[in-house]
């Protein structure tokens, strides 16, 4: 989750971040058009989602 004026993942120097950048570069291939998924389970405890919403 990302707060307002949050700093972009690829502006960030966090190890678990070029992880995920690195996965992404290595395995998504951004030209296959992927549906939009309606979530079938929603996993988030109902006080966090209270602060979401």
């Amino acid at each position: 989750m990302q707060s307002e004026g949050g700093a972009m993942v690829e502006e960030l120097n966090h190890e678990i971040d070029c992880v995920h950048l690195n996965y992404w570069y290595e395995c998504i291939i951004e030209s296959v058009h992927v549906p939009t998924l309606a979530p079938q389970v929603e996993m988030i405890p109902k006080r966090i989602r209270r602060l979401t919403s």
